[in-house]
């Protein structure tokens, strides 16, 4: 018995699918898609994990333009990798989207809000450098006094 098999795989968001032995999409209709073709990203441009939707920004492209960012209110999605609840009156938590690499692929964001481990988020708050909290916190970039919705669990 003969089986044909269809890969399906999502890339940023748009489900391609490919007929058997073929790296090339099959039809829309095939794929149950529509024939609109996604923007494509900007040259060097960060995109971030599948099921994390970018908002204003992305992890990687604070890092980058952390200069010109400086003072601003900016918005961010990603998942909590980690939260610390009421440390020094406010809760840490480490964000990331999948963009960046070592380095610049974690955001610290300072907040009065809550979220849990694996939750994706979107975070609003003002970039500062070089913060000195005493006590071995010390960061060249963090997102202060940030608002934090939780989307997802």
């Amino acid at each position: 018995m003969k089986r044909n098999i269809v890969a399906i795989v999502a890339v940023a968001g748009i489900v391609v699918a490919c007929a058997p032995g073929s790296q090339t999409p099959a039809s829309p209709a095939a794929a149950g898609t529509s024939q609109v073709k996604p923007a494509q990203p900007a040259q060097g441009a960060a995109t971030p994990s599948a099921g994390i939707k970018k908002a204003d920004q992305t992890v990687a492209e604070i890092y980058a333009g952390q200069n010109g960012l400086l003072g601003t209110v900016v918005k961010v999605r990603g998942k909590v990798v980690k939260f610390s609840a009421q440390i020094m009156g406010k809760n840490w938590v480490h964000l990331q989207d999948g963009t960046g690499s070592a380095g610049t692929n974690d955001l610290t964001v300072t907040t009065s809000d809550s979220a849990s481990v694996g939750d994706i988020v979107l975070v609003s708050g003002k970039i500062s450098q070089n913060r000195d909290f005493g006590g071995g916190y010390r960061y060249a970039l963090i997102l202060e006094d940030a608002k934090v919705a939780v989307e997802a669990k």
